[in-house]
């Protein structure tokens, strides 16, 4: 069931939810108390359970949403019924920036991956938003960030092999999730192989093949919905290897 967007308000449960919950957002830590005051009394909380569309592609961008929980999965389709996952949301990130700048219609679908809490508010509320300089420099540097990272999914789905891919993936949740651990870094693996392989552009058999054979060599441990990277050296070496079939 795809979230309908209207004057009178949007699909789904709105229950409160406390102002301090907003502060928690990397965006709008420390911005003015006003403007967070504004964006508490005026959004509407948005309840998504798993495999529930935000918006599909080509909908208009009408609103801008914080992620308060859980994670939502930015999905292109092919005519032959194949998808990538370009990108993944997770708590604290921030849906439908482009929007405040230019009224298109968004690039992509967005769904949730699982149990999601959203925090929206509508076009009409923009203005004040754009009125304040600080939160706008902070959407121009997440725009930029937005950027480069289509640049090196577009680099690393052309230029490099599965394993380098891989690599680069793991890198970077280390980076962003990762945990210092006396045997390694610890990072968790929640998302399924079939959506980390769509996100990867690979199928879901080569995918787990090559975390099999990186088990076998000791490149990485694997538990229950976290993996322990030993040396990430080793795993570096890896995602800079020359690009190849």
């Amino acid at each position: 069931m795809r979230m309908a967007l209207s004057g009178k308000g949007m699909e789904g449960e709105a229950p409160s939810v406390r102002a301090d919950r907003l502060e928690r957002v990397p965006l709008l830590t420390g911005l003015p108390e006003a403007l967070l005051a504004y964006i508490h009394a005026h959004g509407i909380c948005w309840h998504a359970g798993q495999e529930r569309v935000l918006y599909v592609q080509h909908d208009q961008e009408d609103f801008i949403a914080f992620v308060l929980e859980g994670c939502v999965q930015h999905v292109l389709h092919g005519s032959d019924g194949r998808e990538i996952i370009v990108t993944v949301s997770g708590e604290g990130d921030v849906l439908g920036e482009a929007g405040l700048f230019d009224a298109q219609r968004h690039s992509a679908t967005a769904r949730a991956l699982e149990n999601t809490t959203l925090w929206l508010l509508s076009r009409r509320h923009f203005p004040v938003l754009l009125s304040h300089p600080p939160f706008v420099l902070r959407i121009q540097h997440l725009m930029c960030r937005r950027m480069r990272e289509v640049v090196g999914l577009v680099e690393s789905v052309c230029l490099h092999r599965l394993e380098s891919r891989l690599a680069r993936y793991l890198l970077d949740e280390a980076e962003r999730h990762g945990r210092l651990e006396s045997e390694g870094i610890l990072i968790p693996f929640k998302h399924s192989q079939s959506t980390v392989a769509s996100m990867l552009n690979a199928s879901r058999p080569k995918l787990n093949a090559q975390l099999q054979s990186w088990s076998r060599s000791g490149l990485i441990l694997r538990g229950q919905h976290v993996l322990l990277i030993p040396d990430l050296e080793r795993l570096r070496r890896i995602a800079v290897k020359d690009s190849g079939a």
